[in-house]
């Protein structure tokens, strides 16, 4: 009862006689909102007013208060020996209802009324009168209702109720979301949302508790309501779900012109039977992707099998509820297996793996002789046939693929490291910037503030937050003057100091602490008052755990040194314990030669990657039987360059079908060679050799655990993968047949399907290609993969698809984050200028009518000059909450300047819709200040109608614009229309 303290400190300050009777009254009229619909705004006002008057007139009225909207309390008194109290009460409903109602014949007025005496506490008595004004409500009752010991058991229980509610949701215990599934009567009562709000509000109930529900049978009678009642219902907040899609013939409708959260798939869907099944493989992947596509879950119901299950999974359904989990069971015996768990319900199913009682296909990267064993002997009469031939075509052949080998196991090696680097690049200069983000917020604090102690807590709730190798501190003006006139400030911090004194942002060099045996950089960040050094906000950052925290692993053995060096070369930090056979150690200058024993030729490439802004990879050659590989990578700062030194270490045996079939004709030719000239043995044997040793190289990169890599034969339609691929991808085996006919045994998600298969047919390009698409893992979990290949041949001409498989779902996620960063306002989190002008001018294309609003606060200036800019950007903020509470889902939101915020609400050309929304915002944003406990400033509102006032954005901006000066200057507080339309007051 905390919304109507104000009422509870005037009643509890009333003197209470003893020879009356005082009594709490909660009243409210039904359906009011029907009055503002019919008779407009203006009209509804005037019925509250009447009421207030008459309420007040009573000789029995002690007390009267409205608390908000059409709900008012009144604190009455009459003396016991007067007739029969409730019916005083009755006749004083009576005779209003009776004497308004001529101006509302539309309307049929109706005002429900809970009464309490007044025998405890002031916000007890309200709270159980409150209680009797709902029931009035519930049961419909044509009289008052007066509290009674029936109602009280009744109110005890709902309490009870409540604060077990309220408990578990303060101390985060399991809570069940309930959904409530709506009738035709709903939908054609228009304040069906509003009341269904109100009920949840008076209980407490938070709106992400609720789902409610339509069946699309009601949709495709009563579409136009419907969509009235579901806006209605997600502008509150609360989800909405469509049952029961596919019994219906709601159709494309159900997408493009209502805006839900969930749809439930009818069983039918699920049907095996004949035709029917056909139809329904067809209909479901699409179904699903388009709901994922549109942002909306989907469930499946009346699933009863393991492979149904499985199958939905396949399809990216990974919500079902039918009876192969459980039957229905008793509402006591689940209620009690819930609690006893903890908020975990067991299930009766299983779906573990099954057991694959096929022998799987023989691996195209085994190892062993059995493919050699069978084509030796099926082979060894053409070999004797054309033996000298033969042999001269496979030698050319093995010396060109050799060639290619080691062109695309260099460029694979080479992409992988690169990624890994600059991935420990990004790591390092995101630190940075974080850090200096930080500092720059709380320098907008401390520059407000001249407490010490202000400043102290400040930094001290920065480092209470901060990693381990971050801290912060707080330097002022006087200390550095101080430090400067006694000569102790070392030459380079003396440079920080004069550049903080210009007013600028400084990352310091790398600087060895001995107290810590850690080297540390430092970001400074200057705070101006008046334009005056006033002092400065340090964070110092340990790069040594830094370092150590970047993942290491590129491999399964393989890691890598990780290097800090100057612009010059030389070795400042390192970690990392592999790739250091070189004995590289802090100080070297990996620039020169005498310091590291590299070739001429690696100095000048070394030389060359550290005059680039790129990321770039240098082969070292071989050092102890291993090839090493060395990335240089800009850290964009003090000419610092993030240097990855890797080692490839000896791994086991790895080939691909290429190499099988080169031993294959490797062995083939040696036993014929055997008859005709020792020369030619040895010279294959020699090309063995060396394609082997080519291809153990090959074998590096399937240690990567988040590579796969593979081979796509046209001729043959198979797909082969590197044995590693069941690590990060879900299948049953390594060569799949007929993969063009079947592109989803990958398992690839729905709607990524169309990329592959297109990339299957443009089989003449050349160049390497990539592709993003979403994978299934082994944990039944999508991913986001790039698969990098070439269109190449195979030792017989034959057109192949080699590429390699990458998970990049984390640097995908990161992408994904700072794209919607960039698109959005950094305080509000509503879309900044360009991204709402741009989704703007994209709607107009597709939109038939919307109304642009153009708000902006009235001298707002003076917040931040009274308030402080803190109080200032809290009145933003709350401005922001309050657009989005108001206007609609499906309505375009954003800030575009300073206190100026614009939204488009698509599909609506009504004044009355209008104006609606207008009062709406005035009244949420005024409760919201004062419930904020914030200054109170007004709203200034300028609103254009597309496509009257304009065909594209920037005449329809302009007008709008137009129209905000016209509110402004003609008072404030105020919303003006399109042109040639009267303004309307904006207060109510």
């Amino acid at each position: 009862m905390k919304k109507f303290h104000t009422f509870i400190e005037k009643a509890s300050a009333i003197s209470v006689k003893s020879d009356r009777a005082y009594y709490i009254l909660s009243m409210d009229f039904e359906n009011f909102q029907s009055i503002n619909y019919y008779y407009g705004f203006s009209s509804g006002n005037e019925l509250l007013l009447t009421f207030s008057d008459y309420l007040r007139e009573q000789d029995w009225a002690v007390l009267t208060d409205r608390t908000y909207a059409d709900h008012f309390f009144c604190f009455a008194a009459l003396p016991y020996d007067s007739a029969d109290h409730e019916a005083i009460f009755n006749q004083f409903i009576r005779t209003f209802i009776e004497k308004e109602q001529s101006n509302y014949k539309n309307c049929p007025l109706h005002i429900f009324c809970g009464i309490c005496l007044l025998d405890d506490t002031i916000e007890q008595t309200m709270q159980e009168a409150d209680f009797c004004r709902r029931e009035a409500k519930t049961l419909k009752s044509d009289s008052v209702l007066m509290y009674s010991q029936t109602l009280r058991r009744s109110l005890e229980k709902q309490i009870a109720q409540e604060n077990t509610v309220r408990y578990a949701l303060e101390h985060k215990e399991p809570i069940i979301p309930i959904s409530v599934n709506l009738s035709r009567l709903h939908i054609l009562d228009r304040n069906t949302a509003q009341a269904l709000h109100s009920i949840a509000q008076s209980y407490q109930i938070p709106p992400r508790y609720l789902e409610f529900e339509l069946t699309e049978t009601i949709l495709t009678d009563e579409f136009s309501d419907a969509k009235y009642l579901v806006d209605s219902l997600r502008n509150y907040g609360y989800s909405v779900s469509i049952d029961d899609f596919g019994s219906g013939y709601a159709g494309i409708t159900v997408w493009q012109q209502l805006t839900f959260d969930t749809l439930k798939l009818d069983r039918a869907f699920l049907s095996e039977t004949g035709d029917l099944d056909r139809k329904n493989k067809a209909l479901v992947p699409s179904i699903i992707n388009t709901a994922h596509r549109l942002g909306i879950h989907v469930i499946c119901e009346g699933v009863e099998t393991k492979s149904q299950c499985d199958y939905l999974l396949h399809l990216g359904c990974t919500k079902v509820q039918g009876y192969y989990f459980s039957k229905p069971v008793p509402e006591t015996d689940f209620f009690a297996r819930y609690a006893d768990l903890n908020g975990y319900y067991p299930l009766d199913f299983s779906l573990s793996k099954e057991d694959d009682t096929e022998d799987s296909e023989e691996n195209v990267f085994d190892t062993t002789n059995r493919h050699y064993n069978k084509n030796l002997f099926t082979s060894f009469g053409i070999i004797l046939a054309s033996l000298f031939l033969l042999t001269l075509s496979t030698i050319y052949i093995l010396l060109e693929n050799r060639i290619t080998v080691e062109e695309q196991f260099s460029q694979l090696a080479s992409e992988t490291l690169s990624e890994y680097t600059v991935a420990g690049n990004k790591q390092i200069t995101s630190c940075i910037e974080r850090l200096k983000s930080n500092l720059l917020s709380t320098s907008i604090l401390v520059r407000e503030s001249t407490s010490k102690n202000n400043i102290d807590s400040y930094i001290h709730a920065l480092n209470e937050v901060s990693e381990k190798q971050e801290s912060y501190q707080y330097i002022s003006a006087d200390y550095y003057e101080k430090s400067k006139e006694s000569g102790k400030i070392p030459k380079e911090d003396l440079k920080v100091y004069e550049k903080l004194e210009q007013g600028e942002t400084v990352i310091t060099n790398l600087r060895y602490s001995k107290r810590y045996d850690s080297y540390y950089v430092g970001i400074a960040v200057p705070i101006l008052k008046n334009k005056s050094f006033f002092g400065a906000l340090y964070a110092n950052l340990e790069m040594d755990d830094l370092l150590d925290s970047i993942d290491g692993s590129i491999g399964k053995e393989n890691q890598a040194l990780r290097i800090i060096t100057d612009q010059n070369g030389y070795l400042l930090l390192l970690s990392g314990n592999k790739a250091n056979n070189l004995d590289l150690k802090t100080g070297d200058n990996i620039l020169s030669k005498a310091s590291l024993p590299f070739s001429d030729e690696t100095a000048k490439q070394l030389k060359k990657a550290y005059s680039k802004d790129e990321t770039t990879v240098v082969p070292l050659g071989s050092y102890d039987g291993n090839p090493y590989f060395m990335v240089v990578s800009d850290l964009g700062f003090n000419g610092y360059h993030y240097v990855v030194c890797a080692s490839m270490a000896e791994t086991s045996t790895f080939a691909s079908a290429v190499i099988e079939k080169n031993n294959r004709y490797f062995f083939i030719l040696a036993v014929a060679f055997l008859l005709t000239n020792l020369a030619v043995v040895l010279s294959i044997i020699h090309t063995y050799f060396i394609s082997q040793r080519d291809y153990d190289k090959y074998s590096l990169l399937e240690k990567f655990s988040d590579t796969v890599l593979f081979e796509y034969s046209y001729k043959t339609d198979k797909l082969r993968l590197t044995p590693n691929a069941d690590q990060l991808l879900k299948i049953r085996s390594f060569e799949i047949d007929h993969f063009s006919k079947q592109l989803d045994v990958l398992n690839i998600f729905t709607g990524d399907s169309s990329i592959i298969a297109q990339a299957l047919k443009n089989k003449k390009r050349k160049g390497q290609q990539e592709i993003r698409l979403r994978f299934l893992r082994p944990d039944d979990t999508y991913f986001w993969g790039m698969v990098h290949f070439i269109y190449s041949f195979d030792v017989r001409k034959n057109p192949v698809i080699v590429g390699k498989i990458t998970d990049i779902d984390k640097i995908k996620a990161k992408e994904d984050i700072l794209k919607e960063r960039a698109r959005h306002d950094l305080l509000t989190a509503l879309m900044n200028k360009g991204t709402i002008e741009q989704e703007i001018s994209e709607y107009l294309k597709i939109t038939e009518t919307g109304l642009l609003f153009i708000i902006d606060l009235d001298d707002f200036k003076q917040i931040n000059d009274t308030y402080g800019h803190p109080c200032g950007d809290n009145v933003l903020q709350v401005t922001a909450q309050c657009i989005q509470t108001v206007f609609c889902e499906n309505a375009l939101t954003g800030r575009i300047g300073g206190d100026e915020f614009m939204i488009f609400l698509p599909d609506v050309s009504s004044k009355n819709q209008a104006e609606q929304k207008c009062r709406s915002l005035f009244l949420t944003f005024e409760n919201s200040l004062r419930a904020e406990n914030l200054p109170v400033v007004t709203i200034s509102v300028g609103i254009a109608c597309y496509p009257e006032n304009g065909s594209t954005f920037s005449s329809l901006y302009h007008t709008a614009d137009q129209l905000l000066y016209k509110a402004k200057k003609g008072g404030k507080s105020q919303f003006y229309f399109y042109e040639n339309e009267e303004k309307t007051q904006g207060k109510i």
